[in-house]
C-alpha cells in the first residue's frame, strides 16, 4: 500500500480508473495501526485492479476539509469511475467488515 501526498492523491481521486480504496490516518494513532493492518489483510482478498493507497491527515488539510473527514482511522472508497462522491467509513470492526464494504462501495 502506498503512501501518497495530497496534490497526487487529490488528483487520483478525481480521473476514473481503477476502484480506489484509501485509508486515511495519523502517525500517533494507535486504532489507527489496527486499521490499518486489517485493511492489509483484507487487500490480499481482493481483486489486483483494486488501488489501495493510505494517507497522513496530518499533511492533508485540504482533502479534510474537501471530504469533511472528522475521525482517523477513516476509509474512503469510489468506484472505477468515480462516480458520485466518496463513500466513507470511520469504523472498521473487523476484515470481514472492510471487506463488505470495499466490494459494496468500489466494486460495483
Amino acid at each position: 500500500m502506498n503512501e501518497m501526498e495530497q496534490k497526487e492523491l487529490l488528483e487520483l481521486i478525481g480521473q476514473a480508473g481503477a476502484p480506489l480504496v484509501v485509508f486515511g490516518y495519523t502517525p500517533i494513532c494507535g486504532t489507527c495501526k489496527v486499521a490499518l493492518r486489517m485493511l492489509e489483510i483484507a487487500g490480499t482478498m481482493l481483486p489486483s485492479e483494486v488501488t489501495l493507497v493510505k494517507a497522513n491527515l496530518n499533511l492533508m488539510p485540504q482533502l479534510v476539509s474537501q471530504y469533511k473527514l472528522s475521525s482517523v482511522p477513516v476509509l474512503m472508497a469510489a468506484p472505477a469511475d468515480r462516480s458520485g462522491v466518496m463513500n466513507i467509513l470511520y469504523r472498521m470492526g473487523s476484515v470481514q467488515h472492510v471487506l463488505d464494504y470495499i466490494r459494496r462501495v468500489a466494486l460495483l
